[in-house]
């Protein structure tokens, strides 16, 4: 059976109102799409807050900041379910939008959010950590210890995002709280599977960049499907750094799924996991003499 779609899950509870005392929240990150367009869009419950500022958001102009709206909590008008039904969809591939519920004002649950934006790496460096992106909470919620994940969950009882099918992903509080969070402190194999995750993410922003055409025609979820596919092959030839991972892929858009295993491309890889020839200087190599 089909979960259902993030912007029907939404609407779902958009359309009852909430038990007193209790608030809803659109955590949005901005970087990835117009924050002003939804600012005007849906109906608000308070001042937009920029969690890197821990401020009211007052220019919307250039904000790359994660921004917690509140959202009215009464029984949404059909007209401004149509509002977020519309938003949704257009937004339905930025990874971008997670709908919280929780017994927090806004004040409180700006700082709890902002809390947890505090992560610490295995070298003892401070990073933000962005689990307003939809693709690094999902990663997050597999990797992340009992413990962990109920800290990075407390502030709402309720937590809904989307995966990248723009399916609805719901994740429930087991002790909701007040406090704000200490520093999340990553260890060596959740900082790898992280990173990992990431990688097919990298590759598919350097194909865009360079307009790759295979690439371009697909839709965001398949766009990920087709490079993750693609990495896993140029692992098992034993590519593994981002300029070979990009080629690669590259040439798995273009030419199609199998070419590895395809005369000239099989002895060019086979080379570079030997050592023979690394795969870069080999596929200049073939560039060159096919051109000349």
């Amino acid at each position: 059976m089909l979960r259902a779609t993030f912007r029907d899950a939404v609407a779902a509870s958009l359309s009852e109102a909430l038990a007193e005392g209790h608030g809803r929240y659109l955590l949005v990150d901005a970087a990835a799409l117009d924050g002003a367009g939804l600012g005007t869009a849906l109906p608000l419950q308070g001042e937009v807050v920029d969690l890197l500022a821990l401020a009211p958001l007052k220019d919307w102009r250039d904000t790359a900041a994660p921004l917690l709206f509140p959202l009215q909590t009464g029984r949404w008008s059909a007209g401004a379910l149509a509002a977020w039904r519309s938003v949704a969809d257009r937004w339905r591939h930025a990874n971008a939008l997670t709908y919280i519920e929780s017994v927090l004002d806004q004040h409180a649950m700006a700082a709890a959010l902002a809390s947890r934006q505090r992560a610490m790496l295995t070298g003892g460096m401070p990073v933000l950590l962005r689990y307003f992106d939809n693709r690094v909470f999902s990663v997050l919620m597999q990797v992340l210890v009992a413990e962990q994940r109920a800290e990075l969950l407390a502030p709402g009882h309720c937590w809904v995002h989307a995966d990248r099918s723009g399916r609805a992903c719901v994740h429930a509080a087991e002790r909701p709280c007040v406090d704000q969070a200490q520093r999340l402190t990553m260890t060596a194999e959740q900082e790898a599977a992280l990173i990992k995750a990431a990688e097919a993410d990298a590759v598919i922003d350097q194909l865009l960049n360079q307009r790759h055409p295979q690439l371009l025609a697909l839709l965001p979820p398949d766009q990920h499907e087709a490079v993750s596919l693609a990495l896993e092959a140029a692992t098992a030839h034993g590519l593994a750094g981002n300029p070979e991972q990009v080629a690669f892929s590259s040439l798995a858009l273009a030419l199609g799924a199998g070419f590895d295993q395809q005369a000239p491309w099989a002895t060019l890889l086979a080379d570079a996991k030997a050592g023979r020839q690394p795969f870069l200087k080999g596929l200049a190599r073939m560039v060159t003499e096919g051109t000349s």
